[in-house]
């Protein structure tokens, strides 16, 4: 047995390895699995809804893209963080007005304030998580 002792943790240290690559991660007492391959080394979550008053976002990767529908009225975004999200996750936001200014509300999963919409404009912003809440990374940006 002590000759095989050291090939039988060098072993059980491997299989831990392997473990937190593919994705077993502590979470609380338990032990969640996850098999999706995550930011930065699987794609970002590109989410694009259609346009609601209210919009519910799951946001369950490192990096989420925002992209919904040109804003036909003003907009809250309410945000549902996956546990398996770390701190420091990445969002950003794209988002245009039509004809009339749109507004946009951040709410839930969010520490941020209202963004003003210009007509017929496009903007982004960006944020990260903090462990508790996305905050914006700077104001939002005009781009067209």
């Amino acid at each position: 047995m002590k000759k095989y002792f050291p090939f039988f943790i060098g072993a059980v240290f491997l299989l831990g390895l392997a473990a937190v690559l593919i994705g077993y991660h502590t979470e609380g007492a338990g032990l969640m699995y996850s098999s999706t391959v995550m930011a930065p080394f699987g794609a970002a979550d590109l989410q694009t809804p259609v346009f609601a008053a209210t919009l519910a976002v799951s946001v369950t990767n490192q990096v989420t893209i925002l992209e919904p529908a040109q804003m036909t009225g003003a907009m809250t975004i309410n945000l549902t963080i996956d546990p398996g999200v770390r701190t420091g996750a990445k969002l950003y936001l794209k988002a245009s007005s039509d004809t009339t200014a749109r507004d946009i509300t951040f709410g839930t999963g969010f520490s941020a304030p209202v963004l003003a919409g210009v007509i017929s404009k496009t903007k982004t912003i960006a944020f990260f998580y903090d462990g508790t809440a996305f905050l914006p990374c700077g104001a939002g940006l005009q781009i067209n």
